[in-house]
């Protein structure tokens, strides 16, 4: 697992370095660290956590479905990739994730989630992402076939289905994906799961933080979100939670290229627990 582990972070290297060379100026944009909008994260994050003690409850058995997604999706978009990139490399993680919990979706065909009845958050910019994310998963995991071979998930199909969807409704284009190979994408999720396996979804964030990839806004208020996403019972509460923490990154000071990561993946989180919360219940 370890020579396996350092070959997958070698491979992401290399696709850091190509993605830093084509978004160079957006990567390396910062500014100074937001210390009003950090400290309401994490003040109204550590109250979630608090009150959650007096739950007695057991994590959903979906949590892990979510957190890979929601892993993926950093990863991706904090690399600056396209719209359609960030969606189709990163929503594999989790339906892999899905059918490695539930093999029997392999050879099923299913009536899908709630992604119809999942309400837009129009404060959030950045709100589309994850709509369409889910609207991609929805699209696939309809039906077994579309993502799985011999009961075991086959990315080539997920690839296929995916960009056909995002490029049919519109979404992206093919242009989009010239730069991002089905062997990109299979080298995208190798390094999701190798980083997801070993390190969790906090332990992720702390190491490409270690590896200089997560800019100090970011980092700070995602580790805040990020304990609350892995101690999370009550959807109500969350997306409570979730749209009052959204509010908060769009009117502070941070700029369009942190409030995009940011705002990205908590959008991702928030269609991802109401979606995976249908399907698995």
């Amino acid at each position: 697992m370890k020579s396996k582990l350092i070959k997958g972070f070698a491979i992401f290297a290399m696709i850091l370095a190509a993605s830093c060379s084509k978004n160079e100026e957006n990567i390396n944009t910062t500014t100074a660290p937001d210390i009003d909008a950090i400290s309401k994260v994490a003040e109204l994050s550590s109250n979630y956590i608090n009150e959650n003690q007096n739950l007695q409850a057991k994590p959903p058995k979906w949590l892990q479905v979510a957190a890979a997604d929601i892993g993926a999706f950093f990863t991706a978009i904090s690399n600056g990739d396209k719209f359609g990139e960030v969606i189709g490399a990163a929503s594999a993680a989790s339906a892999e994730k899905h059918l490695e919990l539930n093999p029997i979706m392999a050879s099923t065909s299913n009536d899908g989630g709630n992604i119809n009845d999942i309400n837009s958050n129009e404060v959030n910019a950045y709100d589309n992402y994850g709509e369409w994310h889910y609207r991609t998963i929805e699209n696939v995991i309809k039906e077994g076939t579309n993502y799985a071979t011999d009961g075991a998930f086959d990315n080539s199909k997920y690839y296929r289905a995916t960009t056909q969807f995002l490029i049919e409704n519109r979404v992206a284009s093919e242009r989009d994906f010239e730069t991002f190979s089905l062997e990109d994408a299979n080298e995208r999720l190798a390094y999701d799961k190798e980083l997801f396996n070993k390190y969790g979804l906090l332990g992720s964030l702390e190491f490409q933080n270690r590896q200089g990839r997560v800019k100090e806004n970011v980092y700070k208020v995602l580790s805040s979100y990020f304990k609350v996403v892995e101690n999370t019972y009550d959807i109500k509460r969350f997306v409570s939670y979730s749209l009052e923490v959204e509010k908060t990154i769009s009117y502070s000071r941070m700029n369009e290229v942190e409030k995009k990561q940011i705002l990205g993946v908590m959008a991702t989180a928030r269609y991802g627990f109401q979606y995976w919360n249908s399907i698995y219940n």
